[in-house]
């Protein structure tokens, strides 16, 4: 028999997640599932990526093409991007929040990790608040079925390793804490 996330647990997800900024759902992942190189670059068009990465995770409605909204830190009353969000709103995110953390030119298409990302990044989070692991993973798979025995160890894990999320990652960005219900 397979099973899915609850509702109750997806709504759960989405209230711990509300208070971080959007990088960290989207462009951080759809970088890591890009494999960009830290310390050099490469060329990796990021405003497609998100995009992709958004309609993948984020668009609810298949008929739709604006994107909910979870990650709430600015505005907590909006609850949808418009469909051009990742070359418009997620591209100044990316360029001026974000910046310290990449090495990317201007007006190339190359882009990287600094040294020091890591780093960089834990200072934008709020109040020094890591990413709740698990709440990020049950976001992204709530539509997978998983069999009966799956744990929540076992989601994590496979978000793990799905991003590439690096040990100095996981210690520093992340809450690996997992709440058993």
């Amino acid at each position: 028999m397979k099973k899915y996330f609850s509702f109750d647990q997806i709504r759960e997800s989405i209230r711990c997640l509300e208070g971080y900024n959007p990088f960290f759902g989207i462009t951080f992942l759809a970088a890591k599932a890009g494999r960009l190189p830290i310390g050099t670059r490469k060329t990796f068009y990021l405003d497609s990526e998100n995009d992709l990465f958004l309609k993948k995770y984020y668009r609810l409605n298949p008929s739709s093409q604006w994107f909910f909204r979870i990650f709430r830190q600015n505005d907590r009353k909006k609850d949808w991007v418009r469909p051009d969000y990742a070359m418009k709103g997620l591209q100044a995110i990316n360029t001026q929040s974000f910046q310290r953390a990449f090495i990317h030119p201007r007006n190339s298409h190359d882009w990287g990790w600094t040294r020091s990302y890591v780093s960089d990044l834990a200072q934008r989070l709020p109040n020094h608040r890591p990413l709740p692991l698990f709440h990020i993973a049950a976001w992204l798979n709530r539509n997978q079925s998983f069999s009966e025995g799956v744990t929540r160890s076992d989601i994590v894990k496979g978000f793990i390793s799905d991003f590439f999320i690096t040990s100095d990652e996981l210690e520093t960005l992340f809450d690996n804490s997992i709440a058993i219900k």
